[in-house]
């Protein structure tokens, strides 16, 4: 009996693996714009014994992915339902009514997500202060921004979101400075490069923004 059990515990192992496979193709198909077949996975991996909430959540990315806004929504919320506590699908859901301009109900699920984000706090802060900044409230957007700075000092990501912001409200020169400091902290980091060539464009820096556009190049290339 225990040679029985042991094997069906193998079986269901190998299953709930083959499960996650999918799940991750899923992912990958979408993104190259595979949508029914990424579809077609996660049904797949429901019907090899994944978890309902994950499923849902993972529908939700697809139809994320496919700018199939209130499919999304309405999958992230299902997920939601079926794991209150879980920060994932409230983060999504935010993002996706930022897609759809309703800051307040994507700032509502944000802070959802940030009181349950555990070690992703500072993931799901940072995308609070971009939050911020897409709705005009650049003073909120710079408090979090700063408070991620303060967390970890060596991260890129803070540095070319703030400089995105100032982008928005044309302020090139503080932006090219954000951005220099990314680079500062990661030398190849390939958005930075990317962006300070952008700012230093509307600078009329050409020959600094076709310096930023080759290191963009090599990294890109590597």
């Amino acid at each position: 009996m225990k040679y029985k059990l042991y094997i069906l515990a193998v079986l269901i192992a190998a299953s709930v693996t083959q499960a996650l496979a999918q799940i991750d193709n899923s992912v990958a198909l979408a993104r190259q714009g595979k949508y029914d077949e990424a579809l077609q996975c996660i049904k797949s991996a429901e019907n090899q014994g994944i978890e309902p909430k994950t499923a849902k959540y993972f529908y939700g990315c697809v139809y994320y992915l496919q700018g199939n806004w209130q499919k999304a929504l309405d999958y992230y919320t299902e997920a939601i339902n079926l794991a209150p506590d879980d920060w994932h699908p409230y983060f999504d859901r935010a993002n996706t009514y930022i897609r759809q301009n309703k800051f307040a109900l994507a700032m509502q699920d944000i802070n959802k997500a940030l009181n349950l984000s555990g070690d992703h706090y500072f993931d799901v802060l940072n995308a609070r202060g971009v939050m911020y900044g897409k709705s005009g409230r650049y003073k909120k957007a710079m408090d979090d921004f700063n408070a991620c700075i303060a967390m970890q000092p060596s991260n890129p990501d803070t540095y070319i979101n703030v400089g995105n912001m100032l982008m928005q409200q044309k302020k090139y020169a503080e932006a090219e400075e954000q951005y220099t400091k990314a680079i500062e902290v990661d030398a190849n980091s390939i958005a930075a490069y990317n962006n300070r060539a952008n700012a230093r464009e509307m600078l009329f820096d050409l020959d600094g923004a076709q310096e930023d556009f080759d290191k963009y190049n090599q990294l890109i290339m590597r």
